[in-house]
């Protein structure tokens, strides 16, 4: 009796575990690829506020965006004790120096609780040019779903998650250029 409650129990996890265009990385059911990505409206360390829409938006109809050329948004969510994260800082820069003029727009949300007060060193030790949104109260973490860092969101300019990025995946030169020319 206990063997078949354990078939049956695995057979129905097994099904249970469909979805494909959902990341090991996202617990949130409605974030999936090819659905809209959630707003935000958040501040960085340069105490600047920093939203989606100002950069990709799902609807037209919206006010025009502020930066129009914007092809592709990263969203990369990372936490400053986070060895993994550490290790992608430097390819991150290198992607958005290289790739900022083609329309690509790279916003690194951090999500330490101490907030700007180890965000700030961090972005200098690692010399990032690119915005480091701060998510002490981890508003964004959770309504992005994300669980596990570093976390990664490729988001189109109609604001469309392309891809979901986990940790043990990587983001190539070769995916972006495909991402921008469309």
């Amino acid at each position: 009796i206990y063997i078949l409650i354990i078939i049956f129990s695995i057979d129905l996890y097994c099904k249970e575990l469909k979805p494909v265009t959902k990341s090991p990385a996202v617990t949130k059911e409605s974030i999936k690829i090819g659905n809209i990505a959630p707003k935000f409206y958040q501040i960085a360390t340069d105490r600047q506020f920093y939203r989606l829409r100002d950069y990709v938006c799902a609807d037209s109809s919206e006010a025009i965006r502020k930066y129009p050329n914007t092809k592709l948004v990263i969203l990369d969510f990372f936490n400053t004790l986070c060895l993994p994260c550490k290790d992608e800082m430097p390819v991150f820069e290198k992607y958005y120096r290289e790739y900022k003029d083609s329309g690509l727009m790279v916003l690194l949300i951090g999500t330490d609780k101490a907030g700007a007060d180890v965000l700030v060193p961090f972005a200098d030790e690692y010399n990032l040019s690119m915005p480091v949104i701060v998510d002490k109260y981890e508003k964004l973490k959770k309504e992005y779903g994300v669980e596990i860092f570093p976390t990664t969101f490729i988001i189109d300019k109609k604001q469309r998650i392309v891809d979901i990025v986990a940790p043990e995946d990587n983001i190539d030169s070769n995916t972006l250029n495909t991402q921008l020319k469309n």
